[in-house]
């Protein structure tokens, strides 16, 4: 039986990395998730472009993220710590995007790598190709206070795309909802899509059974989660 090495969402299996795995997880519990593939490690340039010709579909843009191993894990997320091509759009610039993500393992970030206690050579990138969601806002939900412990949801919000807030260059809106309430909210921001993401967040925390934090994006119509991690407990911050 042939291996197959550019696969589904619904059936990666341990060697797709953190992300890929946490995806799967999300679709899995019926968690709205765009549609995406996962480039497995060990993948030939010929298998991937074969494997994504038969996934991508003609005038769609796509985001392409790493989904390295040591990834989202409970205590270090590696959060902005690889690259991320977002509006790749057509088989060739698709597949030369992922090739860019593949490559962040050449110049890992060596610092992070050593307070996380984890040594470069064991780091194995597989790659997330997800449909990109157009978004009109997008940000990242707690569904517990991470700084102050309280269990209260934080939603941080931009407009458009939310790579920004995710590496740390974006100051967002910020939100909290406590027992059903805003007892911190922006002036002059709709909470509409705000409490889309608060809700998000606490059923993927209740399906959990532990707190989490939600990338996610909403297009006007509906919201979408991009990514779903434990709440970290490593010595970095971990929201703006």
């Amino acid at each position: 039986m042939v291996r197959r090495r550019v696969v589904p969402l619904s059936r990666v299996g341990e060697s797709a990395g953190g992300k890929a795995r946490s995806l799967r997880w999300l679709l899995k519990k019926g968690h709205p998730v765009p549609a995406a593939v996962v480039v497995l490690p060990d993948a030939g340039a010929d298998e991937i472009h074969s494997g994504l010709e038969s996934f991508l579909r003609p005038g769609v843009r796509y985001a392409i993220r790493s989904s390295a191993n040591v990834e989202d894990g409970s205590e270090w997320s590696f959060a902005g710590q690889f690259h991320t091509v977002l509006g790749a759009e057509g088989l060739e610039e698709v597949a030369d995007a992922v090739e860019r993500v593949r490559e962040s393992v050449v110049d890992p970030p060596t610092a992070y790598f050593q307070r996380a206690g984890v040594e470069p050579a064991d780091l194995r990138m597989a790659v997330v190709v997800q449909e990109l969601v157009s978004a009109e806002r997008s940000g990242v939900a707690f569904s517990r206070n991470p700084m102050t412990g309280l269990d209260e949801i934080v939603v941080e919000e931009v407009d458009g795309l939310g790579e920004g807030l995710v590496a740390g260059r974006s100051t967002p809106h910020r939100w909290i909802r406590r027992w059903g309430a805003w007892t911190a909210q922006p002036p002059a921001r709709d909470p509409a899509v705000a409490a889309d993401a608060a809700d998000l967040a606490a059923r993927i925390a209740r399906d959990r059974g532990s707190p989490v934090d939600v990338e996610w994006a909403h297009d006007g119509r509906e919201i979408f989660a991009l990514q779903v991690r434990p709440q970290t407990g490593g010595a970095v911050p971990v929201y703006s």
